[in-house]
């Protein structure tokens, strides 16, 4: 299933296990980075959220580091590497030899377990691949889930436990006993519905949020949000624009505009939803609290993707604006336009660049800065930009730092408006917001995806050092 980022910023365009290799915890690359001043701010230690980090142990500069023609040499899957720039971290997750290995491809699921001793990533070929992962050594162990896991992601309360569904039930995974239970059969809420189920999603506060209900995506006609506690539910029927069958006072979608893709905010208060309308997606917000739903309107002429923080929607500024440009809106006053949050911006501004971002780490700390990975366009011709094809972190502040942690060292040449270019700027950041996923094709050296005759690329993760326990 192909669907779009939500929060795509691209210039010139309108809007089971697997077979890796054996995992070491090798370190193939001993020599110190280059010394970089850090700004991690005074008193960092009380600026943490648990084990969650509010600041990073990172470089805040705004120097143009390109990212080197020559990568690091990679050893085998399991082998760690350091960031030549910022001395980041970086594990080898995969090494196989045809197939590519990539970030999932949902928006409704976390991709770490709440504990960060779990993830995930998808194969090419094979669906879903699970890994164990000791954060302190920083070694990932194939697992093999004893059930079939699909359409969903692992918990924001219940650490090691995948939320998924099979068929229109919602079932909770758990990877220490290997156990499996049912939350709730949503044909049990909504009576034979027909088609399938496009996911689940569980926020902090345990509410749960699918979408089902028709032959395929872009046609999901109903949103449910259950809570396993008081068993109790909502339900919105996009079709026919009604919630709990009273009409919304807006007309959502219709027989051939359902449900494209959606978003449960952390807090359990807010749903984001697109629905495929003409000529582009339209975007909405559900109050599951209030009962009320807003479309989210354009701002500066940009479309109206974004992503999900606790109680609020961090989005793009403005078409013209610079790609790294955003503005965060709470979900109360989402009319907007907002105010750019990376003050003074870029320079010279450029639009170029494709984001990503990854707020995951928002389901322990409200605050926590996001994460970005970028990708330059391969019709882009501006010079090397600052941030161009990095993962940095950006501050939830009035003058935000902006922390600089590896370059993900992909260079990419084939169709812009494609699978593989979209794939490779789409980040994951752990619920503690220490580690990000993310896949490489490591400068096109990693041999052919025998799939697709692109380059293939393999899973990394990054370290994101801080000063938190």
């Amino acid at each position: 299933m192909r669907s779009l980022p939500l929060f795509l910023l691209l210039a010139g365009c309108s809007s089971s296990p697997d077979v890796g290799g054996t995992d070491s915890g090798t370190d193939v690359s001993t020599s110190d980075a280059p010394v970089i001043t850090n700004d991690a701010g005074p008193d960092v230690n009380s600026q943490c959220v648990g084990s969650t980090p509010l600041v990073y142990d990172a470089p805040t500069n705004r120097d143009i580091n390109a990212q080197p023609t020559t990568p690091p040499v990679l050893g085998p899957a399991g082998s760690i590497v350091k960031d030549p720039t910022y001395g980041t971290s970086l594990l080898r997750v995969t090494d196989d030899t045809t197939l590519s290995f990539l970030v999932a491809n949902e928006f409704w699921g976390n991709d770490w377990s709440l504990d960060s001793k779990y993830f995930y990533f998808q194969t090419s070929t094979s669906g879903l691949a699970f890994r164990k992962f000791d954060p302190t050594t920083m070694t990932a162990t194939p697992v093999t889930p004893t059930k079939s896991l699909w359409n969903g992601g692992f918990s924001r309360t219940m650490p090691g436990v995948y939320i998924g569904m099979t068929g229109f039930k919602i079932l909770a995974y758990d990877f220490a006993t290997s156990t499996q239970s049912l939350i709730v059969d949503l044909t049990t809420i909504v009576p034979s519905p027909t088609g399938y189920a496009l996911g689940a999603q569980e926020a902090s506060n345990g509410l749960i949020v699918s979408a089902f209900g028709g032959p395929q995506q872009d046609r999901m006609q109903y949103i449910v949000a259950y809570d396993p506690k008081t068993k109790s539910s909502h339900v919105l029927d996009v079709i026919a624009s009604t919630l709990d069958g009273k009409p919304v006072g807006t007309t959502l979608g219709s027989t051939t505009a359902g449900v494209h893709v959606f978003e449960l905010d952390p807090s359990g208060t807010w749903v984001s939803f697109m629905v495929a309308t003409t000529p582009q997606l339209t975007v909405y917000a559900w109050n599951v609290v209030t009962g009320t739903v807003t479309a989210v309107p354009t701002v500066n002429g940009d479309l109206n993707y974004g992503t999900l923080g606790w109680g609020s929607w961090l989005r793009h500024n403005g078409n013209a604006k610079d790609s790294f440009n955003f503005a965060r809106f709470d979900f109360t006053s989402l009319a907007g336009p907002g105010t750019d949050m990376l003050s003074p911006p870029r320079t010279p501004n450029e639009t170029g660049v494709a984001i990503s971002v990854a707020w995951s780490n928002v389901s322990t700390a409200p605050n926590a800065p996001f994460i970005v990975e970028s990708l330059r366009s391969p019709t882009n011709t501006n010079p090397w930009n600052v941030w161009d094809n990095e993962i940095i972190a950006v501050e939830q502040a009035a003058t935000p730092r902006v922390w600089r942690f590896a370059h993900t060292f992909n260079t990419y040449t084939g169709p812009t408006a494609s699978d593989d270019f979209y794939y490779l700027f789409i980040p994951r950041v752990s619920q503690d917001g220490r580690f990000v996923l993310f896949d490489s094709n490591w400068e096109q050296t990693l041999g052919t995806n025998t799939k697709t005759g692109q380059p293939r690329t393999d899973m990394f993760i990054a370290a994101l050092p801080s000063p938190c326990p």
